[in-house]
């Protein structure tokens, strides 16, 4: 046997001897993906940690810092782990300034009754701001829905496994938003606005009183692809007020430049048509395009599911992540797991199904 030189070597040769323990491949690779599971996240806020420990000792004492990097035995694999995160670092740089660029007057605040401003922006956080901002100019408007989102997410907990507690926004809150916008059809160009009314103070509370297309339309189609659900976990207060749209079959229209003395001259008016006989010949109906033998539309239903099990295990991420019972966290792997392998087997059918299905 040839002796080992790389120390990453002898990591692998010890993994494969603790893997080969196991009954069958099912178990080998559920203790892959438990040991990855449980050890990246905690690395991650290992590594982040250094670096803040290292950027004080830096700022604060440069010279003895300077010494202790020159003496120190681990300097490169130091040297390596900073280089990382600078990385990391530079790239959430990035996204802060382009969401500074595209809201320049949102102070990175989300406040409504309750202040649910996170600890901090993860990188998921970050990517789902930056798409958001992309495509909805109003930021308030944002605030105001992520708050109702978290609301919905704290009050109403059926069927709520995986979703966290926390009363601040957390990165599932924001998926939630995307997919709403995702699902939201796309915007019509808007007449140009008429002009400003005599009273400048109106119309300002109006503009501020109109919910923005993107996000009304958003929150449409949303309810529209969850209806039956139970309360709509998602929005929360917001599921029970009234539509947005105006119901034009409960108005009664006026027109200023008809003729009304028409209706009020006997000799003008005009007598109501009789009622049709009774053995007239009925209507022929019309097809029910539901019997046509159309292609099967469940690539549409099993492309919603997909997206219903991806946002349920960002969810279970978050609640492993921020759980420290270990039963409990048993108890998450194995939900998470279930959920993993439910998107594999729906991933594999939408690959298999045949082109002309929609």
């Amino acid at each position: 046997m040839n002796p080992v030189i790389l120390e990453e070597d002898f990591y692998y040769e010890r993994v494969s001897q603790q893997v080969a323990k196991c009954r069958d491949d099912a178990a080998r690779i559920a203790v892959l993906k438990q040991h990855l599971t449980d050890r990246v996240r905690p690395n991650n806020q290992a590594v982040l940690n250094i670096f803040a420990h290292a950027r004080y000792f830096q700022d604060t004492f440069p010279e003895q810092y300077e010494a202790f990097v020159r003496e120190f035995a681990w300097q490169r694999e130091l040297h390596m782990q900073l280089d990382m995160v600078k990385s990391q670092l530079s790239k959430e740089q990035k996204l802060v300034q382009k969401i500074s660029e595209l809201w320049p007057e949102w102070d990175w605040r989300i406040a409504g009754r309750t202040d649910r401003t996170p600890e901090f922006y993860s990188n998921r956080m970050l990517d789902s701001l930056r798409w958001i901002a992309g495509r909805e100019d109003n930021w308030a408007a944002v605030m105001a829905r992520l708050c109702e989102i978290a609301r919905g997410r704290l009050q109403n907990r059926i069927n709520a496994f995986g979703q966290p507690r926390t009363a601040t926004i957390t990165a599932s809150d924001l998926a939630v938003l995307v997919d709403e916008m995702r699902l939201a059809p796309p915007a019509i160009q808007s007449p140009p606005p008429p002009p400003a009314s005599q009273n400048p103070a109106a119309a300002r509370n109006a503009n501020r009183r109109r919910r923005p297309k993107v996000l009304r339309s958003a929150r449409d189609a949303w309810k529209r692809q969850h209806r039956g659900e139970e309360d709509d976990v998602e929005i929360g207060r917001a599921g029970s007020a009234a539509p947005l749209g105006d119901d034009s079959s409960s108005r009664v229209s006026f027109d200023p430049d008809g003729d009304s003395g028409d209706e009020l001259d006997p000799s003008t008016r005009r007598s109501p048509s009789p009622p049709p006989p009774r053995n007239a010949r009925p209507r022929p109906r019309r097809p029910n395009r539901s019997n046509t033998n159309d292609p099967p539309r469940l690539r549409a239903q099993y492309g919603r599911l997909l997206r219903d099990l991806r946002r349920q295990a960002t969810l279970e991420d978050d609640a492993i992540s921020a759980e420290a019972n270990l039963a409990r966290l048993v108890d998450l792997f194995q939900r998470r797991r279930t959920t993993q392998q439910a998107m594999q087997s729906v991933q594999q059918l939408l690959d298999n199904f045949p082109p002309h299905w929609q």
